[in-house]
């Protein structure tokens, strides 16, 4: 397969096919035709009790699972389950592999803790598909790299908050760890303690390192995720506090306008509109 360099600013996809893929879940297993892959496949999962084989590797799967297929693969769906399916080309290219830093470092499988925007995206899509206009090329290019954004920043959440490019394997590891925990109640002991360095230690690596503090890092990621639930959700704000790991609504309340300049209630208000008929 030919390799091809590509800056991140000359990426523009293309759409080749959007769909609504349902099984029901209590059927039983079933394999999918075994295929090749030779362009990009982004699929979400609603539900599922199945999986799909990637290179000949099975990877379960499970609702709020994103994957990410790149051309050159092979793939074999396992049903039973229910998802999006975007498929699109880089350029109006197929079978290439595209040498660039954002699509190179996007995962296989990304679980997401917080769905609902991504699913705007694909709906987005193949609405614009079933309904096509004079602008669905310009949906599909937008919402297609929205997705791609928006999971390169789930998946590297440190570069996209601090800008900063992380090569200490023990920090690496400690962000990682946040970064699948930021919904939990974190201390810095639970995260020294997991990537085996002391307290201290890991306070000051994590400083050089990022130029900020653990404790400063993760309020950063939950307010970020806050923001979202609060726009993209219907909980509550109590709801929304609890989901990123607060219990203490006042803290969170204190916590969110640190950060925006707003009240969790005033940030709803300003970018959630809803419809009073």
């Amino acid at each position: 397969m030919q390799k091809i360099p590509i800056k991140n600013i000359d990426i523009v996809p293309t759409l080749v096919d959007t769909y609504f893929f349902t099984s029901k879940i209590t059927d039983k297993p079933k394999k999918i035709e075994f295929r090749n892959v030779n362009i990009f496949e982004i699929e979400l999962f609603i539900e599922s009790a199945g999986g799909i084989y990637v290179d000949n590797k099975y990877h379960p799967v499970q609702a709020n699972d994103l994957i990410l297929r790149h051309p050159g693969q092979t793939t074999q769906a396992v049903t039973p389950f229910t998802c999006y399916c975007i498929r699109f080309s880089i350029n109006n290219r197929e079978d290439v592999f595209w040498e660039n830093e954002i699509l190179n470092n996007l995962p296989l499988i990304t679980h997401l803790k917080n769905p609902i925007e991504f699913r705007h995206f694909f709906e987005e899509v193949l609405e614009a598909h079933i309904n096509p206009n004079t602008f669905s090329d310009f949906t599909f290019k937008i919402n297609i790299l929205k997705i791609l954004k928006k999971l390169f920043e789930t998946n590297h959440s440190l570069d996209f908050i601090s800008g900063k490019k992380i090569s200490n394997p023990y920090i690496v590891s400690g962000v990682d760890y946040i970064n699948s925990n930021w919904d939990k109640e974190l201390s810095i002991h639970d995260i020294s303690n997991y990537i085996g360095l002391s307290k201290n230690y890991f306070l000051k690596l994590f400083s050089d390192n990022t130029g900020e503090t653990p404790n400063n890092y993760i309020q950063k990621l939950k307010m970020k995720h806050a923001k979202e639930l609060l726009v993209y959700s219907d909980m509550s704000i109590s709801e929304v506090a609890a989901s990123c790991g607060i219990d203490n609504f006042s803290y969170f309340s204190t916590l969110f306008k640190k950060y925006t300049g707003s009240t969790p209630k005033q940030w709803r208000e300003n970018y959630r509109v809803l419809d009073s008929n």
